[in-house]
Order: structure tokens, then C-alpha cells, then sequence
């Protein structure tokens, strides 16, 4: 279906009912609080926004809002310019398995595979949410930590994305996906292009939003953008990629990784979320 069916007209009233659907950390996100409940009601999709954050006033006032699950289902700047909660809600995370014959672990926040358990969440301060939550299988134990970077006089607000990811079996090979549909200025269609380290998507001379990789221990690693909107395949993830610059697309940006995770051991990607 294609996603413009779900696009609201008028963005103004887009942003205006994001608004009232937020709900704030609770205790205001006071040490060691935590929703497990809420979350697991939620598991193991859902592109509703429960934990919103902003920083920032007028011009540079950024804002974004967290999924139970670790999903960033909505990131605006200034207050009502949206770049991710227009029509399909997609951004998340997905895991391939190639030693376990790619199995494939992903949640997308509109769609999900059904092998995650619940997600505990915890609020170790004012500014981060940590999300945790293990296969059906028990391979796998992922920790998000997600952290507001605050605006400035110099700059915007950005998210930064921590995954954490254990492995609670043997030596496994994987590949891991980080991804979001990137409709700047709540229009479907933007330009897209990548380098080694980031990926971006932004409207002619407008507004953009780049996912930039902070994680430099594994050198098998490539930002990418993608010609569609929805979620790659993260053990096909080439399908409707992108190899060169383009234009007027309803695209998306990620980054993809490459590595071996030694039994019991956790390995930790970092990227970060920002407007440009």
C-alpha cells in the first residue's frame, strides 16, 4: 500500500496531534524508573510515542519521541517540521544471523518480526532511555541506550543510539541494520546521499536529517541509503539500495555493520541522529 494513503493533508495538524499523544518519562524520567509493564504490552510493534524529549528554543528547538520498544517515532526541528513521523512510521534496528542460518531479528516500529520478547524500559537520567529486551530464542540480548545531546547556540539537538548487543550463545557472525524512513519537512519525497560515515536525506535546500556513525572498532561498516521507505531485509540489505546520489525519492538512510560477537561477549554500535 503505497504510503502516501496514510500521509495527514495538512502538517500543521500532523504535528498538533503528535503533540497530544506524548507522554513524558515517568517521575520525570527520575533515576531507576521503569515501564517494563508498558512495554511488554506493547511488544513487539508499535509506532506509538510514549517517551518524548526536546531541547532547544525557537529556531533550534529539537524534539524527538521514543517507542516502548527503542524506536525513534518521532524527531522534528524546529517545533512542527518533521522528518520522521509523516505517513509510515519507520525507524529501528534489525539483526542478521548468519551463523544461525539468517535468522533474522527486526523491529521497524510499523512492522517487526515476532521473535523479540518484551522490552524493559529504565530512565537512568533526565536526558536517556535505556530499552532491553532478548529473542524468543534467547540468542540474543539487545540494549539500547538513547541519549539526548542538547541544542545550543551553535547547533541542534541530536539522538544519539547506543545498541548493545549480547550473545548469549556461541561464536556468531552477524550483520546489524540501523534505519529510518527520512521525510524532511513532512515531505515524502527528498534527495539522499552518503559517505563513509553518514547517511542523509533533506529537502532542496531545506531541511535534513543525517545518521552518523560514531562506532570505528569495526571497520566493516557503511552508512546507506535506500530507494524505498520501509526497513531492509538485514540479511539482504542491498535490495533497493542506493549507489549513487538521488533526487525526489521517498528514500531512507541506515548504516550497516559486520562482525563477529565471541560467545558471552556484548559488542556496542554507536551512531547519532541529527538535523543538518
Amino acid at each position: 500500500m503505497k504510503k502516501s494513503i496514510f500521509l495527514i493533508v495538512v502538517l500543521s495538524i500532523s504535528s498538533l496531534l503528535l503533540a497530544q499523544r506524548r507522554t513524558a518519562p515517568p517521575s520525570a524520567a527520575v533515576a531507576g524508573a521503569r515501564v517494563s509493564q508498558d512495554a511488554a504490552a506493547n511488544a513487539p510493534d508499535t509506532t506509538t510515542c510514549s517517551f518524548a524529549y526536546s531541547s532547544g528554543t525557537g529556531v533550534n528547538r529539537t524534539d524527538y519521541c521514543l517507542s516502548v520498544n527503542g524506536n525513534i517515532v518521532q524527531f522534528s526541528r524546529p517545533a512542527g517540521n518533521e522528518y520522521i513521523a509523516v505517513g509510515t512510521i519507520d525507524e529501528g534496528y534489525g539483526i542478521c544471523d548468519i551463523t544461525g542460518g539468517s535468522v533474522r531479528y527486526s523491529d521497524y516500529a510499523w512492522t517487526a518480526t515476532p521473535n523479540w520478547g518484551a522490552t524493559s524500559v529504565f530512565f537512568p537520567n533526565a536526558a536517556t532511555a535505556k530499552f532491553i529486551r532478548t529473542t524468543t530464542d534467547g540468542i540474543w540480548t539487545l540494549t539500547q541506550t538513547i541519549t539526548r545531546v542538547n541544542a545550543s547556540g551553535t547547533g541542534p539537538g541530536a539522538a544519539k543510539v547506543s545498541m548493545a548487543i549480547k550473545n548469549n550463545s556461541v561464536a556468531r557472525e552477524i550483520f546489524v541494520v540501523r534505519h529510518a524512513d527520512v521525510d524532511a519537512g513532512g515531505v515524502l519525497s527528498n534527495n539522499f546521499d552518503q559517505s563513509q560515515d553518514a547517511a542523509f536525506g533533506n529537502q532542496n535546500f531545506f531541511d535534513g536529517l543525517a545518521l552518523t556513525d560514531n562506532t570505528f572498532a569495526f571497520p566493516d561498516h557503511y552508512a546507506a541509503t535506500w530507494n524505498i521507505f520501509s526497513g531492509p531485509d538485514p540479511c539482504n540489505f542491498n535490495v533497493n539500495r542506493l549507489s549513487a546520489p538521488a533526487t525526489g525519492v521517498d528514500g531512507s538512510i541506515g548504516h550497516l555493520w559486520h562482525l563477529v560477537v565471541p560467545a558471552g561477549a556484548t559488542k556496542t554500535l554507536v551512531s547519532t541522529y541529527k538535523p543538518y
